[in-house]
C-alpha cells in the first residue's frame, strides 16, 4: 500500500514537472512565432472576426494557417465575377535590394491579395449537346476545360450557362445550370 502511494507521489510530481515543461516550451514558441494578430492589419483583423477567439484559439489558428501558408505550387489567379468583393489595396511592390530577405512577407502579401472563387459561371456559346468521354468545353469568357471523367450527358441546348466548381484534392466539375448532372474536367486554357 505504502509503494503505490508513494508512485502516486511520484506520478503527480511528474506530471507537474511535464506540465510546467510544456507551459515553457509553449510560451517561448509562441513568443518566437508569428501571430495572424502581426500579419494582418487591425482592419483585416476586425473584419475576420479574430477578436472574437481566445488567446489559445487565436494561438492555434495562427499556427495552422502560418504554417500552410508556405506555397507548394504558385498559385495563379482566376478570372472574378463582377460581385466579388474588392481585393484590398496593393502594397508597393519591393524589388531588388529592398525585396532581399522580404520573400516570405511578398508571397504572403501575394495569397492576401488574391481573390479565387469557389465557382465560376459562363456559357458555352452556340449548340451544346453534352458531352461524351473527352469534350472539350469553350467558355464564354475564354477558358477551355475537358472533360477527364466518363460518362455521357445528352442534351440540345444553345448558349446554355455552365458553372465550374472546385471539388475536393484539386478537382474541378462542369455542370449546365438547371440540370443535376456533372461531369469532373481540367482546365486546358
Amino acid at each position: 500500500m505504502r509503494f503505490v502511494l508513494s508512485f502516486r507521489r511520484i506520478d503527480r510530481a511528474w506530471a507537474v514537472a511535464c506540465m510546467s515543461l510544456f507551459v515553457l516550451v509553449a510560451s517561448s514558441a509562441h513568443a518566437a512565432a508569428p501571430s495572424l494578430a502581426d500579419v494582418l492589419t487591425a482592419e483585416e483583423f476586425e473584419r475576420a472576426g479574430l477578436k472574437k477567439l481566445t488567446p489559445e484559439e487565436l494561438a492555434f489558428l495562427s499556427a495552422r494557417v502560418l504554417a500552410a501558408s508556405e506555397p507548394a505550387v504558385a498559385r495563379v489567379p482566376v478570372e472574378v465575377p463582377a460581385t466579388a468583393a474588392a481585393t484590398p489595396a496593393a502594397a508597393p511592390a519591393l524589388r531588388g535590394e529592398a525585396a532581399f530577405g522580404q520573400e516570405q512577407k511578398i508571397i504572403e502579401d501575394l495569397h492576401r491579395a488574391q481573390v479565387i472563387p469557389k465557382e465560376i459561371r459562363s456559357r458555352i456559346l452556340g449548340s451544346f449537346r453534352g458531352w461524351s468521354g473527352k469534350t472539350v468545353f469553350r467558355l464564354e469568357n475564354g477558358q477551355v476545360w475537358r472533360q477527364t471523367s466518363g460518362g455521357t450527358f445528352a442534351v440540345s441546348m444553345t448558349d446554355p450557362v455552365v458553372v465550374v466548381q472546385r471539388g475536393a484534392f484539386g478537382t474541378y466539375f462542369l455542370s449546365v445550370e438547371g440540370y443535376g448532372s456533372r461531369t469532373k474536367v481540367e482546365r486546358v486554357e
